[in-house]
């Protein structure tokens, strides 16, 4: 099947790696994979201080929380992003400030962050849409400039760069995420990396603090691949049989859910900040073995979307997910779905699309390009597995749904 959002990393290898975790309780929490995975990353990145967690979205909040801000300091982030980006501001006490993103490039326009910067400001979280890398020279001179501190949130990208730079080394400090269908995944789990010890004085024994995983969560994570592969995806397009076990697994808690209800509305997820545990490291490993041949392939996807697309500006880039414009997105999704494809909608202003954006203290009107983004924006896959048939079928399924897609062209930065 074509599935941008269904655990697209895994393939049977993954799933049986978890059935073997599954059977090992006595190593779900406590192992070697942690250091591995670590020293993995080191050699990638470039950097020494990189510590894992159960989630990126805690991994944020560990940074912020290292500041310690006054309550209600101004945390300045993109619109046009996941509820998980300002739920960890929220969680600190601290003020998210929405700034509006360039059209052509779906990242935070420096021009708007620049206006909407005051003195109550103190931190810059700088998101790579899609792995699409922010303007970070202009916007590491407003940080400079205003005494701000820069975090990068690399959830979509591992690898990626801007210039000559790797994303996650140009900022403060940087997040990565092994969310189901990020760069990598270990269904949940991500990475702080901290560039500036100066600022960031008291991670590493933060993270050294954090309690264990509770073996249950473990378990849940583990239960994903082996369900998605085996049962769930070869399913889920047969009288939707596959979709109605997904839905039934989250709900009787066998499956986790990536975002919880009540975060939708500002609150913490369901399980607490804690140590990435050694089962999930394990996953998380041998994801990243791959990580060249992963990014080597979304580049030929990349490549071959731009071609049939007539698109440009995305030449050389390992994008998460394709960007595209069409008059009527939801048509379109619908459309695909018909023919056993399953495109993403990523995102809304601040996603999932039932987010209370008051409750997460986002003013309508604010930031007017990424309202308008949102409704004209969705993404095609470009996951590791996706066959080239596959990719014929979406490009001509595109062209023949959406004759004229509008032209997306990358301003350059």
């Amino acid at each position: 099947m074509i599935a941008i959002s269904l655990a697209p990393n895994f393939e049977t290898k993954d799933a049986l790696l978890a059935l073997k975790q599954l059977f090992l309780p006595w190593r779900w929490r406590k192992g070697t994979a942690n250091q591995r995975l670590v020293a993995k990353l080191q050699a990638i990145l470039g950097r020494k201080e990189i510590y894992t967690v159960n989630s990126a979205r805690w991994g944020l909040y560990l940074l912020l929380q290292n500041l310690r801000l006054e309550k209600d300091t101004e945390v300045l982030l993109q619109a046009f992003t996941c509820v998980s980006v300002p739920g960890p501001v929220l969680w600190n006490n601290l003020k998210p400030v929405y700034v509006d993103i360039l059209e052509r490039e779906l990242t935070m326009d420096p021009l708007d962050l620049e206006r909407k910067i005051t003195a109550k400001s103190r931190v810059i979280i700088v998101q790579h849409t899609f792995g699409i890398p922010a303007r970070m020279d202009e916007i590491m001179t407003i940080a400079k400039k205003h005494n701000l501190i820069v975090i990068e949130d690399c959830a979509h990208t591992l690898g990626g760069k801007h210039r000559d730079k790797l994303l996650g080394t140009i900022g403060d400090a940087s997040i990565f995420s092994f969310g189901r269908d990020k760069a990598i995944s270990s269904v949940f789990g991500g990475a702080i990396m901290v560039n500036n010890q100066k600022v960031f004085t008291s991670i590493k024994s933060a993270v050294a603090e954090l309690p264990l995983s509770k073996n249950g969560w473990v378990l849940q994570q583990l239960m994903h691949p082996i369900l998605f592969e085996l049962i769930i995806k070869p399913l889920y397009f047969t009288a939707q049989i596959g979709k109605i076990k997904l839905v039934f697994a989250q709900k009787v808690g066998l499956l986790s859910k990536a975002i919880a209800s009540h975060e939708k509305s500002g609150g913490k997820p369901a399980f607490e900040c804690a140590k990435l545990s050694n089962a999930l490291a394990e996953l998380a490993c041998f994801q990243l073995s791959r990580l060249e041949a992963f990014n080597a392939r979304r580049r030929e996807i990349v490549e071959i979307y731009n071609k049939e697309l007539h698109q440009s500006g995305f030449d050389g880039q390992s994008l998460l997910r394709y960007p595209i414009f069409v008059d009527e997105p939801r048509k379109l999704l619908l459309a695909a779905r018909k023919e056993k494809i399953l495109l993403g909608d990523w995102y809304e202003v601040i996603a999932p699309k039932d987010t209370d954006l008051k409750a997460v203290q986002y003013v309508a009107g604010s930031c007017p390009v990424a309202e308008s983004v949102a409704k004209r924006e969705i993404n095609l896959p470009t996951y590791y597995t996706l066959k080239n048939s596959d990719l014929k079928k979406i490009v001509e399924f595109t062209l023949r749904t959406v004759p004229k897609v509008n032209g997306y062209f990358r301003d350059s930065p």
